[in-house]
């Protein structure tokens, strides 16, 4: 990379208030999970409840700092309670001894729409550019077999770049490039996965339509350096585009991005929850496009623990009658194999029955560790 100058001037950062009411989400209020630490709109009668992200204490209200200016677009969900029923169906399909609360219908019942939050950021761009542009080019080769007649020579063309350096100005602005505004933005795409964002529309409070709205984390006074490097990346491809380059290397940009405009863009994702057998709640989400479902799926350890003392009981009868028959020993009976048997399908009872409950411990707590809460 060539030195870079950055200077940012007159950015707009979005203005934070304590608010007694926002035009976007009229009655709203702000609550806040103990546990995670995260904030939320959400309407009156949805504080008290169970955080939609962590699932692991209620929201509480909350004087805070929010964001007057609204959001300029958002993800509609593509999925409605039918779609979300079956993406539920198939996820809880294959749980060895399901615990009973998890169930689709539970699930869906339950499940909150939560709207997450990127930035974007508009900005303008003006400097010096250099780089390595790569043209491709085809070169006719050819291949050479040798067959039953003999060599055989079969024409080729083949793909291949030539790099060259090349230098100019530019001076633009680019709109709406996406920035995180959460920590968790990593992670929430790779268990999810990732958006149509074309799909985008304009904002209006009508599309929120009672859903939780997650606040962000990230402040834009410290994603500068992230606004830059999407500014270097559209300056970069459009430079591309104007040297005629399929490919680049080594690009680099000296200059100014100013008069940044940052705004928020909502993401859906459905949010339910369930109880395992000790009441501890675990929490369950769908990409609302996709249908993508991410959660942990725990197995009832009460129904395991039944199954084996129910085959622990036939194996404690078999044990009895061979006992018994050991007691009464009759010459008339094969007295040995009958014993014999009778042993044995007591210790597989046994082994079955021991062999369920580590089946579940160990399918829990794979569980709770390959799925932690988002």
């Amino acid at each position: 990379m060539g030195e870079q100058v950055t200077e940012f001037a007159n950015s707009d950062f979005p203005k934070l208030e304590v608010r007694d009411q926002l035009s976007w989400f009229p009655d709203a209020e702000v609550v806040a999970c103990q546990e995670c630490g995260r904030v939320f709109l959400v309407l009156p009668d949805m504080d008290d409840t169970l955080c939609p992200m962590c699932g692991k204490a209620p929201l509480k209200p909350q004087q805070s700092l929010v964001l007057s200016r609204p959001p300029e677009l958002l993800l509609t969900p593509r999925l409605n309670n039918a779609n979300l029923s079956q993406a539920f169906a198939g996820f809880i399909s294959g749980v060895p001894y399901r615990t009973p609360d998890l169930t689709a219908e539970n699930l869906t019942n339950r499940s909150r729409l939560v709207f997450w939050p990127m930035w974007l950021v508009d900005g303008d761009v003006k400097g010096e550019w250099q780089a390595m542009m790569g043209f491709d080019y085809q070169v006719k080769t050819a291949r050479e077999r040798l067959g039953s007649g003999g060599w055989s020579s079969t024409p080729e063309l083949r793909t291949q770049t030539r790099f060259e350096p090349r230098r100019g100005s530019i001076e633009r602005h680019y709109d709406n490039l996406a920035v995180p505004a959460l920590l968790e933005h990593a992670t929430i795409i790779e268990k999810l996965g990732s958006y149509n964002h074309q799909e985008a529309v304009n904002f209006t409070p009508d599309a929120i339509n009672g859903a939780v709205v997650l606040m962000p984390n990230l402040d834009p006074q410290q994603l500068t350096g992230a606004a830059q490097v999407k500014l270097i990346a559209q300056a970069g491809a459009e430079a591309m585009r104007a040297a005629g380059a399929q490919s680049r290397q080594e690009f680099s940009l000296r200059g100014e991005y100013k008069n940044l405009n940052w705004t928020e863009y909502l993401l859906p994702i459905f949010s339910s929850h369930y109880a395992d057998d000790d009441g501890r709640e675990h929490t369950v989400y769908v990409q609302a496009q996709g249908g993508k479902v991410y959660g942990p799926r725990m197995a009832s350890r009460r129904k395991a623990k039944t199954l084996s003392l129910i085959l622990f009981g036939l194996g404690l009868l078999s044990l009895i009658a061979a006992m018994i028959l050991m007691i009464v020993n009759n010459e008339n009976v094969n007295f040995e194999c009958s014993v014999a048997v009778l042993l044995m399908t007591f210790a597989l009872m046994l082994i079955i029955g021991i062999a369920q409950l580590l089946r579940v411990k160990r399918w829990n707590s794979n569980q709770t560790s390959q799925f932690p809460p988002l």
